[in-house]
C-alpha cells in the first residue's frame, strides 16, 4: 500500500484453506495400525484419504522391517504411488509408512505395523481389576495352543503362572510375555484396575483413573479407590499439592497445634497455608487446627480449588443454587465453579437445585473436581 508521499506498507496474509483432509488405515478411522499375519505370507495395506479436492493428492510410501535377529532396513518404495500396497512375504516385523499429501501440500502420516509371526496371543491387551483373574493363550494359526514360557515385567502389579493365568494384584500396568519353544516372543500389555472402579458407565471412572496417571491418588494400597468414601481435609490438601506438581513449602512454620500427619500432608498443608489456600479454623473446636481427619465439604473444596486459581471473580450474576447464599464466604467460589463446568450441584434427589453445603465432598466427586480443573484450566 503506498500513500501519496509514496511511502510504502506492505501487509501479509497466511492463508490456510480447510480441505476437510484427513487419512486413516484400512478401516480403523485412525492414522496408526497394528496387524498379525501368518509368518510367511504377505497382506494388503490400504490408506483411506478424504479431502474436499482430492486433485493432485500423492501418496509416498516407505518400510522400515527388522528380521528375526533384530537387524533394521529401510527402504522408499517409489513403485507405489496409489493409496493400496502389498507387502512381500516375509517374517519378523515391519512398519510400512505412508505420506499422503494434499493439493494445498498438507500431509498426514499413516503408520501400518505389520508383524508376520509363527504364532499369536488370545489377547495382547488386557484390562483387569485387581484380585481378578484372566488366561493368556499363545496359539498358531490354525487355532491350537502351543506350549510357552510365561514371564512379567512388573510382578508387584500382576502374577502370571505357567499356564498363562494372569491375576491381578495392585493397580498398575505391566508387560507379561510368552515365550514359545522356538524362542519367539509375544507381549501382551496389562492394565490393572481398582477393584472397586471397573464400570466405565459411571461419570467418575475416567477422573479416578486421570488421577492415578496423574500421581495424585493410587487409592488405598493401589488396590482399591473408595470412591463413596468422604475425602478428607488434608486429602483434599494433598491431592492438590501433587496436581500442581508437589512444591516445596518455602516456610517450615507449623500455624497450626499438633496433629498426627505424615511428610507429605505436611509439606502440602504448609504450601496451602502460604499460598493462601487454606487457613485452618480460627474458631470452634478446631481453633487452631488445620483439621486433619475431618471430611472436607463441598464448599470448602470449590473454595480451596477457586484460592488456587487465584480467586477470579465469576461473570455471572445468577445463583442457581437454593443453599448458597451471597453472603456465605464461599459463594463466589460456587458461582465460579458452576460457570467454569467444575461443578454443577445436584439435579435430582433430596439435594436437586442445592450445591449441597455442609455435606461432604465424596473421594468421587473431588477427583471429578480436579480433573475438571485441571482440563479447564492447567492442561
Amino acid at each position: 500500500v503506498t500513500d501519496k508521499y509514496d511511502n510504502l506498507v506492505q501487509v501479509y496474509f497466511d492463508v490456510a484453506v480447510d480441505n476437510g483432509f484427513y487419512a486413516y488405515a484400512n478401516d480403523t478411522q485412525s492414522s496408526y495400525v497394528e496387524l498379525y499375519i501368518p509368518a510367511n505370507t504377505s497382506t494388503t495395506l490400504t490408506v483411506n484419504a478424504v479431502a474436499a479436492n482430492t486433485e493432485g493428492m500423492t501418496f509416498r510410501w516407505h518400510i522400515y522391517k527388522t528380521d528375526d535377529n533384530g537387524n533394521v532396513t529401510d527402504q522408499d518404495l517409489t513403485s507405489v504411488t496409489g493409496p493400496q500396497l502389498t507387502t512381500e512375504k516375509f517374517t519378523g516385523e515391519a512398519e510400512y509408512r505412508c505420506v499422503v499429501t494434499d493439493c494445498y501440500g498438507t500431509e498426514i502420516y499413516v503408520f501400518f505395523i505389520v508383524r508376520a509371526v509363527s504364532y499369536r496371543l488370545s489377547q495382547t491387551d488386557l484390562t483387569l481389576p485387581v484380585k481378578e483373574k484372566a488366561t493368556l493363550i499363545l496359539r498358531d494359526w490354525d487355532g491350537k495352543a502351543v506350549k510357552a514360557t510365561w514371564s512379567i515385567d512388573n510382578s508387584s502389579v500382576a502374577s502370571v503362572d505357567k499356564n498363562g493365568v494372569v491375576t491381578a494384584l495392585k493397580y498398575g500396568t505391566a508387560i507379561i510375555t510368552a515365550t514359545a519353544e522356538d524362542g519367539s516372543t509375544y507381549e501382551c500389555y496389562l492394565q490393572t484396575l481398582f477393584y472397586d472402579v471397573t464400570d466405565s458407565s459411571k461419570y467418575y471412572y475416567k477422573h479416578v483413573y486421570w488421577a492415578a496417571e496423574m500421581g495424585i491418588t493410587k487409592g488405598y494400597g493401589l488396590e482399591y479407590f473408595a470412591p463413596e468414601n468422604n475425602c478428607t481435609r488434608e486429602e483434599m490438601m494433598t491431592f492438590l499439592w501433587r496436581m500442581v506438581g508437589k512444591p516445596e513449602p518455602k516456610t517450615t512454620t507449623n500455624p497450626f497445634r499438633s496433629e498426627e500427619h505424615t511428610s507429605e500432608l505436611y509439606k502440602a498443608v504448609l504450601w496451602g497455608v502460604e499460598n493462601k489456600i487454606t487457613n485452618g479454623y480460627s474458631t470452634g473446636e478446631y481453633a487452631g487446627k488445620f483439621g486433619v481427619g475431618l471430611p472436607c465439604t463441598r464448599e470448602q473444596a470449590m473454595t480451596f480449588l477457586w484460592r488456587l486459581a487465584g480467586k477470579p471473580n465469576p461473570k455471572t450474576t445468577t445463583n442457581k443454587f437454593s443453599d448458597v447464599k451471597s453472603s456465605d464466604y464461599f459463594y463466589k467460589a460456587v458461582l465460579w465453579a458452576s460457570e467454569n463446568g467444575i461443578a454443577n450441584g445436584y439435579s435430582s434427589g433430596e439435594y436437586a437445585g442445592m450445591y449441597g453445603v455442609g455435606l461432604a465432598c465424596l473421594r468421587e466427586h473431588m477427583v471429578t473436581f480436579l480433573s475438571r480443573y485441571y482440563s479447564k484450566f492447567m492442561s
